[in-house]
């Protein structure tokens, strides 16, 4: 049987590439009204914003491009860092419009201020702005940041409003068209991939209506198997660190931290909130208070994600 993969992934890139183009030269085609880069520290911010800057005749002119390091110079963890892009954004619309929401607003975060340990050649600036094998359509050298912007350019068109969340190590290429978001909640993207491969990452289980029951961790073929993760095809639902909040899920978030008080309460090096651990494992339909607790005295690793798979 013929592997049509390929076909399909070279053709769903060229779509995105168009979407790319048809942001930069259309006042009518949606696009994102953020996109936020984190950082470690200032110092990194600021190489992100020389190489945002070197790109803005490639950049759409409606998006509000930001970076955010990490309070007072510490590490707050990738929750903590969330914290700080959404109070940074209610800021902005608070300034803009009199008043802070999250209502029609697009945003996309990546999250990149990672130490790059594996690859310290890139550790300075970090792993967004590393080179990639790969020559742009229009003969430009690109880099991470540059194919992220370029496969996320059709998902505007595809959601209404809220925020995706990506991981800035992590590089997903697929059709836009196979995003179903409803706009309520919070729904994390997967893709199906052989549980040999599976056994090596977190796995969604699916519940219900298509919804996560809960995460398995690097789990044994056999317990995939027993735990009904996996399908007639022998295959898991692979989670890719990409995650979308409604804007319910945005204005509960920052009711956590609307008062400076609140903020540093929760923003700081001491509680180092985790994004997969803190706010997306109770979302999952099995997670619990105890269990909850109970994974937070030990070491944090990514738990749970969200509701639908996409």
């Amino acid at each position: 049987m013929k592997n049509f993969a390929p076909l399909f992934l070279s053709q769903s890139y060229q779509d995105t590439w168009d979407d790319y183009i048809r942001s930069l030269s259309s006042e009518t085609f949606p696009v994102w009204d953020y996109v936020i880069l984190t950082a470690s520290i200032e110092d990194q911010a600021e190489g992100y914003r020389m190489q945002v800057e070197q790109r803005k005749d490639y950049l759409p002119t409606a998006t509000h491009f930001a970076v955010i390091p990490d309070e007072g110079g510490v590490r707050v963890g990738s929750g903590g860092a969330t914290l700080s892009v959404i109070r940074y954004i209610y800021e902005q619309e608070k300034i803009k419009c009199g008043h802070g929401h999250f209502d029609n607003l697009r945003i996309l975060v990546i999250h990149s201020g990672g130490d790059s340990k594996r690859v310290p050649t890139y550790s300075a600036l970090g792993k967004l702005f590393s080179p990639v094998p790969h020559k742009l359509p229009d003969g430009r050298s690109s880099t991470l940041f540059d194919e992220f912007l370029i496969v996320m350019s059709s998902v505007p068109a595809r959601i209404r409003e809220g925020m995706l969340l990506l991981s800035g190590d992590v590089l997903l290429l697929f059709n836009p068209l196979q995003i179903d978001f409803s706009g309520r909640g919070a729904a994390a993207i997967s893709f199906k991939e052989d549980v040999e491969t599976g056994k090596n990452h977190g796995v969604f289980l699916n519940g219900e209506n298509n919804t996560v029951r809960k995460f398995l961790h690097k789990q044994t073929v056999e317990t995939l198997t027993q735990a009904g993760a996996v399908n007639e095809n022998h295959c898991v639902d692979i989670d890719t660190g990409a995650v979308i909040f409604s804007v319910e899920v945005l204005d509960a978030l920052y009711s956590l931290i609307c008062t400076d008080k609140l903020y540093n309460k929760y923003v700081n090096n001491t509680v180092r909130l985790s994004l997969y651990g803190d706010f997306l494992y109770p979302l999952a339909e099995d997670s619990t208070l105890e269990d909850y607790i109970k994974r937070s005295r030990k070491a944090r690793i990514p738990l749970s994600c969200t509701t639908p798979v996409l």
